[in-house]
């Protein structure tokens, strides 16, 4: 029996394709549209087919190319850093009505770091800074969408 050559990039791929079909799946109830005119189903579905084609294309990849060590762990499931993004995304979502997108986005992001063994701040100011001035300009600039970015006292969206 063949084994797989970089059985890491191998399980990712089949991970990434997986989840594809589970959004192609899900969002074929909804509707699809055109180009011109989209749906609610168009940037699932195509999102769908895209990340299950990268999959495909990481796995073949990790199918022929050779191990980086011969003894690599597939997984490492570690639950204080799964448990810290989780708290982040839970952060998130509970601060995004009062504290607004930036101070929301940035509460985040800064708890997220704390996931890393070792959290280098200049990177995470950084990120920080790079993430709220891209939401600035899709969602304000390019799409012209009315998103609370700074905090309400009433908590309403």
């Amino acid at each position: 029996m063949r084994q797989t050559r970089n059985q890491r990039d191998m399980v990712a791929g089949l991970f990434f394709s997986a989840c594809g079909l589970l959004a192609i799946i899900y969002a074929s109830d909804l509707p699809f549209g055109t180009t011109a005119r989209m749906g609610a189903g168009y940037f699932p579905t195509v999102l769908g087919y895209l990340l299950t084609a990268l999959g495909l294309v990481i796995s073949l990849k990790g199918a022929f190319q050779k191990p980086k060590k011969s003894d690599e762990i597939i997984y490492r499931f570690d639950l204080r850093i799964v448990s810290i993004v989780v708290l982040a995304v839970a952060a998130f979502c509970t601060f995004l009505p009062y504290l607004g997108l930036y101070l929301s986005m940035t509460a985040m992001v800064a708890l997220a770091a704390l996931a890393n063994v070792r959290p280098n701040w200049k990177e995470t100011l950084a990120l920080i800074v790079f993430i709220n001035l891209f939401v600035w300009i899709v969602f304000i600039v390019l799409i012209d969408l009315h998103v609370p970015m700074w905090p309400s006292l009433t908590g309403a969206l």
